[in-house]
């Protein structure tokens, strides 16, 4: 009693036989889950309000390099090369009348259209029409579009990249809007560990809350408060209790708190591929915190990351590692070997920071004023700087060894389940690692062109470095500078 039925025979092997190319291929198309495109899909590039409206705006999304102009009307991006002979658009300029002139040779390119409007070496009008009649003389045009505060691109070279585009809406459309504004770093990381950062809450607890806050080591003497996760998988539906499963356009997983302070909270993170990770999170079965995190990869190691933050509630707890952090950038700040203008903006940020903004407000540009904004406090930076010391090891060690994630990570708690989703939603339908686009996959542009070069011709020069696959493991002071990460990109930053 209590047993099932026998088991029945299995049915005899059919006899082995060949097999036609066509049926292997259709049986390998059967298996095979739906893929994501890279190059099909849309990209976050910069808050609208950081660009500069009367110059060309350069910047790479998989490693193509695009450039963004406003023709007067609207924003319009094409691939920063000029049909004439290569030269970056971006070194160009934006004329009155709202076209895009190649610095090289002056030729003049179309807002909406990338079609040429001007050849200034022609030998007549007639000969000039007759150039810009040519589609050769038109820049490559990449659709563009504006939506909640962000343009986005979709970088694909198809001939079809308009219809395709409209079909698929950018990420933010697919949630409420939050309120504020968005902030933005790119972080010399690439985008697999980035990701595997936002599916991996529990490191707040070791790589942000248990440190010194002097010089922000990590101190076996300062306790966390976390708490063993218990709850960590693909969200359920209520109804039949499936799993909701991984598609090619992402997923969305659910969990459990941490820490003593946030037991009671459940989070519900949506992943829309490639840029989005939307998170919910719920005290009590009440909207408590909603976070956004976007994400676009430039180059090789290298992304960048988008966050706004909206309170559901009337109170929200900041995390143990966030006022860590502060106290760690106020110490910072306060060393009396800092220089004396670190010391005197500390001062500012510490008293009488809403009353000093005031000032500078009448005192200044609008736009200075809010560059100062921005760099009015370090403990984001102090959060930022753990997460890429954490990040920029991972890039460094898989590259390094050459193993893949399924070697080289043991994941055997609850906690460790949002990278493991997060790792297997990229096997199954994105290729395993980003798919650069055409020519640019070891970073694009001109190190790309002396690299593949170098490997195609070795010489004694080229000869001593590393190969390609492997991440040479940044200088310390190179990872941790802020140039790079967020004032090139901020007009605001650059202005102040």
């Amino acid at each position: 009693s209590g047993q099932g039925p026998p088991p029945q025979a299995a049915p005899p092997a059919a006899a082995a036989g060949p097999v036609s190319a066509s049926a292997a291929a259709s049986t390998s198309q059967r298996q095979q889950p739906p893929q994501f495109e890279w190059d099909r899909a849309w990209y976050p590039v910069l808050p609208v309000d950081w660009l500069e409206k009367g110059k060309p705006n350069a910047f790479k999304v998989l490693g193509k390099d695009l450039c963004a102009w406003h023709d007067n009307k609207q924003w319009t991006v094409v691939e920063d090369l000029c049909p004439h002979r290569m030269a970056p658009l971006s070194l160009g300029f934006v004329t009155e009348s709202g076209t895009l002139a190649c610095r090289y040779h002056g030729w003049e390119f179309e807002g909406a259209s990338g079609a040429c409007a001007k050849v200034p070496w022609a030998r007549d009008s007639q000969a000039e029409g007759t150039i810009k009649q040519s589609p050769s003389s038109c820049a490559r045009l990449v659709p563009c579009e504006v939506h909640d505060g962000l343009l986005w691109v979709w970088p694909s070279d198809s001939a079809r990249a308009e219809q395709e585009c409209a079909a698929a809406p950018p990420a933010t459309m697919q949630h409420r809007c939050l309120r504020g504004e968005w902030g933005m770093v790119e972080l010399p990381v690439g985008y697999v560990p980035a990701l595997e950062n936002q599916f991996d809450p529990s490191h707040a607890e070791f790589l942000h809350a248990r440190y010194t806050p002097d010089d922000r080591a990590i101190a076996a003497s300062n306790p966390t408060q976390y708490v063993p996760m218990k709850t960590f998988r693909l969200k359920k539906d209520p109804v039949s209790g499936k799993s909701s499963g991984l598609t090619k356009e992402g997923f969305v997983i659910e969990h459990g708190g941490y820490n003593e302070d946030n037991m009671g909270v459940r989070g519900e993170r949506t992943f829309v591929a490639p840029a989005s990770s939307r998170t919910e999170y719920y005290r009590d079965g009440e909207p408590y915190l909603s976070a956004h995190v976007l994400y676009c990869p430039t180059e090789a190691n290298r992304v960048k990351m988008f966050t706004k933050f909206e309170a559901r509630a009337a109170r929200v707890e900041a995390g143990r590692g966030a006022k860590q952090a502060q106290r760690a950038a106020t110490a910072r700040d306060d060393e009396s070997q800092a220089p004396a203008y670190e010391r005197l903006a500390a001062w500012a940020r510490q008293t009488h920071r809403a009353a000093l903004l005031r000032v500078a407000t009448q005192l200044v540009s609008p736009e200075v004023a809010k560059g100062l904004t921005h760099g009015f406090s370090t403990a984001g930076y102090t959060l930022g700087d753990q997460d890429i010391a954490a990040m920029h090891g991972v890039d460094y060690a898989m590259a390094a060894t050459g193993r893949s994630w399924r070697e080289g990570y043991y994941l055997p708690t609850p906690a460790d389940a949002g990278v493991g989703i997060f790792r297997r939603w990229m096997d199954a339908h994105a290729g395993g690692e980003v798919g650069w686009m055409r020519g640019h996959s070891l970073g694009g542009g001109v190190a790309a062109a002396a690299a593949a070069a170098a490997v195609d011709a070795p010489s004694e020069a080229s000869s001593s470095k590393p190969p390609s696959g492997v991440v040479s493991l940044v200088p310390e002071t190179q990872r941790y500078e802020r140039y790079h990460r967020h004032t090139k990109h901020c007009k605001y930053c650059r202005a102040a």
